[in-house]
């Protein structure tokens, strides 16, 4: 299954998360590279919501938001066939955009893979210990051109993303869930 980066951001925008897509995609993926069955319920939203909100039995429509943003990245990170692919803006979008998206896709990957439980890339194996250092030094990511060598470039860093977060996740869950 993949999700629509254009209707789920006009999802997002009703809810007034102060988070981009992009970001929210990239920490529900960290928190479910991590370890999928840890993750601490109604925990993880603070990270984006604000404070004060009650999150336990919550039926906040961004608490279903989040929540199903998260098990569909679960879903996805667990499926047999690879089928993981960072949530970004299409490829009909200006690269600016696009890159500035991929950055906070890194970021909240890095957030969400070190909020269940990892304090830094020294507590990971070394495949995803690589791998995740990789990721956050995309954070700084900038392409600045609209030339073909920079839309290259792009292409080639969201399919490393691709690999490398599922890399992470067979390293540190090797026995998926069914």
């Amino acid at each position: 299954m993949t999700l629509d980066y254009t209707e789920l951001n006009s999802q997002l925008q009703k809810l007034e998360i102060q988070a981009s897509l992009a970001e929210l995609h990239g920490m529900t993926s960290g928190l479910a590279a991590s370890h999928p069955l840890s993750i601490p319920e109604n925990r993880w939203q603070s990270l984006v919501l604000e404070e004060g909100i009650e999150l336990s039995g919550a039926t906040d429509e961004r608490i279903v938001f989040l929540d199903l943003l998260l098990k569909y990245s679960m879903d996805v990170l667990s499926d047999e066939n690879f089928t993981f692919e960072p949530l970004l803006p299409a490829d009909s979008c200006d690269l600016r955009e696009r890159t500035d998206m991929l950055a906070q896709w890194c970021q909240g990957f890095t957030i969400g893979l070190f909020y269940n439980g990892f304090h830094d890339a020294g507590d990971l194996p070394q495949g995803a210990r690589e791998a995740a250092g990789d990721i956050q030094a995309f954070v700084s990511a900038a392409l600045d051109g609209e030339d073909e060598s920079d839309e290259i470039a792009y292409t080639e860093i969201v399919e490393y993303l691709r690999v490398a977060v599922n890399l992470i996740f067979v390293e540190l869950y090797p026995s998926q869930p069914n």
